[in-house]
């Protein structure tokens, strides 16, 4: 029987090579794995207290694992009103990721398991505070990323 990669990264404490996403200010990531073939991204983001990322859209299914604190989601439903979810740790879910949101983390900050899986290499869209798409995401992008952390 043939023996599988085994990736051995840390996702919590002070020694993971965290990287800042782009200008964007309060959060930090990982990217710990991306399947081009199969269009997975598994990835970790860390929230500072109280503060979030941006309007996106996935387009595709997500889950996520909250590690420490809290998850806050801010989900912009098609009436244009907002509904707010609190995830907690231990709380694991999995959304259809249709619908645009911001997310972050709770008065302690936060510290989530993520795992994108798009149907096409468009893995989600950053949107500005509209909702208008600013940039398109792919899965080939995590990859280049992932590619090029040890560079950077």
């Amino acid at each position: 029987m043939a023996q599988a990669n085994v990736i051995d990264v840390p996702v919590t404490g002070q020694d993971v090579p965290w990287r800042p996403f782009a200008h964007y200010e309060g959060f930090v990531y990982k990217i710990l794995d991306v399947d081009v073939e199969r269009r997975t991204v598994d990835m970790v983001l860390q929230f500072e207290p109280n503060c979030v990322c941006f309007y996106h859209r996935h387009c595709g299914p997500v889950k996520s694992l909250v590690l420490e604190g809290e998850h806050h989601l801010v989900e912009v439903q098609a009436d244009g009103s907002r509904l707010t979810k609190i995830r907690r740790q231990g709380e694991f879910t999995v959304s259809t990721g249709s619908h645009a949101h911001i997310e972050g983390g709770g008065p302690d900050g936060g510290t989530i398991f993520f795992s994108f899986h798009a149907e096409q290499d468009h893995i989600y869209d950053i949107l500005d505070d509209e909702l208008n798409v600013l940039h398109e995401v792919t899965v080939q992008d995590f990859k280049n990323s992932l590619d090029n952390w040890a560079v950077a």
